[in-house]
């Protein structure tokens, strides 16, 4: 299984730019960019809503208001992965 880092992402999206961007792109190779470019927008969404939601989960671990172990070990907020 990849593992894959936000900044990976990032690079992805910068790739897309560049390809959207290109000068004397075909119409065609365009229009196929730019239907990459929405599921790539939307994917991009979810993938940075779940890095939301566990990094406010962290938060809340961090200031002692998820004090249960087993929603620690769930979402891998034990102390070591912090």
């Amino acid at each position: 299984m990849a593992r894959n880092k936000l900044s990976d992402l990032n690079d992805h999206l910068f790739a897309q730019i560049e390809r959207l961007t290109e000068e004397g792109i075909d119409d065609e190779i365009f229009e196929l960019e730019k239907e990459r470019s929405k599921c790539l927008s939307n994917l991009s969404k979810q993938v940075i809503g779940v890095h939301k939601l566990v990094l406010d989960a962290a938060k809340l671990v961090n200031e002692g208001g998820l004090v249960n172990d087993d929603m620690k070990k769930k979402y891998g907020l034990e102390e070591g992965n912090k």
